[in-house]
């Protein structure tokens, strides 16, 4: 079993890799912004050593930040029922950079891996008072 003191060295290297990751997230702020498919890129890639050939379709999405245009190129899929031209997306533009964009979705929830591990941290220094108290 675990020592009381390999458990705080777990619990701190948690918390130091939480706050890494917190503090990397500081200077990425984005601002949401409704984008309109404005054409759809067609490209064909060819596996090596293989003859056979697949058509690949990304949308590509303009939006406008005080008063600018800019466009964005989306993932791309085989399937080009996917995307219509017109369609509309919220997306997440860079405030500093607003060419960088992530495509947003309202239900799914961001994973924030740094908040994960201090809950993670904090949650094994308690198992470790807790056994302490038992031992």
């Amino acid at each position: 079993m675990f020592d009381l003191m390999t458990i705080g060295f777990m619990a701190l290297l948690i918390i130091m890799i939480a706050i890494f990751f917190i503090s990397r997230q500081k200077g990425k702020q984005y601002a949401l912004v409704e984008a309109t498919i404005e054409r759809i890129d067609e490209s064909e890639s060819k596996k090596e050593g293989s003859d056979s050939v697949r058509t690949l379709y990304a949308p590509v999405y303009g939006y406008e930040i005080d008063g600018k245009h800019h466009m964005a190129r989306g993932s791309e899929t085989d399937d080009p029922s996917k995307y219509s031209l017109g369609d509309k997306k919220t997306i997440a533009y860079s405030i500093s950079s607003p060419d960088k964009v992530i495509l947003y979705s309202k239900g799914k929830k961001s994973k924030n891996t740094g908040e994960f591990l201090i809950i993670a941290g904090i949650g094994i220094i308690l198992l470790g008072l807790a056994l302490r108290l038992l031992l």
